[in-house]
């Protein structure tokens, strides 16, 4: 590796990568285990488990983990080193009793309530949508856009079109209030990546999730 220049500053808080896999389930022991062996296993997944070992603040952000804990129906806790969810009149259910989807959003409720995510904070999500009940994606991008207007600049990628779609329309209501860029990859010749971007979806000219979505009603309306 090459540095061909040193950085001008460094950030004030350490980005945050969320995969697509929820951690919170084999989190018990994970950090020391890694620590101690050579494991074939990226490194951000202990960056992740790091992160979610921090304690708690006394008064976390409120208005960003309310509308998580409605959907997960239930708090988030951690006790003896295990994640739970403790639901109001039935207690404290194992984490890896609860959907996967639902795993994923205790998992960044979690890391809003003990600070790692916060004003600041470079948040790279990769492919939300995954194990995500579709009922819940436009609360899931209310809530990343809850996100930027409190200083956290999300990166993320996704195939999914309905949260391309809703996160545009809600960037271009806003009316310049929420700063955004949407980016478009394809392989073009020779192997060489193409990169469109825009500042609203409409703005770019190849959407592979719309096309396809195109080709198959093309094809549904021939078969009917």
């Amino acid at each position: 590796v090459k540095l061909i220049q040193k950085p001008i500053f460094f950030l004030a808080t350490m980005p945050l990568f969320l995969p697509e896999k929820e951690v919170l389930s084999w989190y018990p022991g994970f950090t020391g285990f890694y620590k101690k062996h050579r494991l074939a296993i990226e490194e951000t997944y202990y960056d992740l488990c790091e992160a979610l070992s921090y304690p708690l603040l006394e008064s976390p952000e409120t208005m960003l983990i309310e509308p998580l804990e409605k959907i997960i129906g239930g708090q988030v806790k951690l006790e003896l080193d295990r994640f739970y969810i403790h639901y109001p009149k039935q207690g404290n259910r194992e984490i890896s009793l609860i959907a996967e989807g639902l795993r994923k959003i205790a998992m960044l409720t979690y890391l809003i309530a003990n600070d790692s995510l916060k004003t600041g904070t470079i948040l790279f999500w990769d492919e939300p949508e995954t194990n995500l009940n579709p009922r819940i994606m436009k609360q899931i991008a209310d809530l990343l856009l809850k996100f930027v207007k409190n200083g956290v600049q999300i990166i993320l990628t996704t195939h999914y079109l309905f949260l391309m779609k809703e996160l545009s329309l809600q960037v271009n209501n806003s009316k310049g209030n929420i700063p955004a860029k949407f980016f478009s990859l394809a392989q073009g010749k020779d192997d060489v990546v193409k990169v469109e971007s825009g500042e609203i979806l409409p703005d770019l000219q190849t959407i592979v999730a719309l096309d396809e979505e195109l080709a198959f009603f093309d094809r549904e309306q021939t078969a009917f």
